[in-house]
């Protein structure tokens, strides 16, 4: 995973450059780029539209008939109508089994609206039965390549992305804190680079240039420090709040350098 995500960055036409001081050997055939690599830069996308909600499912028994009955349920005090209209649906599974993570999702066919008391799945207690959900069909259930890991997201209301986040984020949080392709960018540049780093020993340092074509970055000491092209420091912080809390701090970044 690390190799992959290192081949990708190399290949991107912002041409970035490495340079690592560091005592590890296996350091030159991890930074090696690759001669294919997928073209995700997000140009083209309408970021406006965030159609696609992300449901959290709560128990194995949820679950099963969500998959089942191809199905999916939200209370209706929790999806105004500025959230509307919804396309497609993805599963959050946090705690429900040793599979967690985002892996299920599917066009959306029809909604309608249904009391809590008609959904025969167990749920909280003393919720009441005549509460109004909307109930969402969908043609299938289909399997992401690759499970979007669960990170810096709980349980909760629904939150909402769109295809291409859901087709091409590895971590959770992704998906609700892009809202347009420079900062579709700067994550892949920023934080898929930092999953690389973050490796190396403390003693060790890291530059990255050209993100973006106009900011560096440099992993020092255990700290991260952003300047732009005339070197000025823009950001500096610890790296590993950085890495427990990746969703605040990929804002911090953001306003940081003014990437809206």
């Amino acid at each position: 995973m690390i190799k992959e995500h290192m081949h990708q960055l190399l290949a991107q036409s912002c041409a970035m450059q490495f340079k690592v001081y560091a005592t590890s050997t296996e350091v030159d055939s991890y930074i090696s780029p690759q001669p294919h690599y997928r073209d995700n830069y997000g140009t083209g996308v309408n970021w406006a539209v965030r159609d696609v909600m992300v449901g959290t499912v709560r128990s194995t028994e949820q679950l099963q008939f969500c998959l089942n009955t191809k199905g999916y349920y939200a209370p209706e005090r929790l999806l105004p109508d500025s959230v509307f209209p919804v396309r497609h649906i993805a599963l959050l599974e946090n705690g429900v089994s040793d599979l967690t993570g985002i892996r299920h999702h599917g066009a959306v066919e029809r909604i309608y609206k249904v009391q809590r008391g008609r959904i025969p799945v167990p749920m909280r207690n003393r919720g009441n039965p005549d509460e109004i959900y909307y109930y969402f069909e969908v043609d299938q259930w289909e399997l992401l390549p690759a499970p979007i890991v669960i990170r810096d997201s709980y349980k909760g209301k629904p939150e909402f992305t769109n295809r291409f986040l859901l087709e091409h984020c590895s971590g959770s949080y992704q998906l609700f804190s892009i809202s347009s392709e420079s900062q579709w960018r700067l994550m892949r540049a920023l934080f898929e680079g930092l999953e690389f780093l973050s490796g190396f020993a403390s003693d060790e340092v890291a530059e990255v240039n050209g993100i973006l074509g106009v900011y560096s970055f440099t992993l020092l000491d255990g700290s991260l420090i952003i300047r732009n092209e005339r070197g000025s420091c823009l950001y500096s912080s610890f790296l590993q709040p950085m890495l427990s809390h990746p969703r605040a701090s990929f804002r911090e970044i953001c306003n940081a350098l003014g990437i809206h």
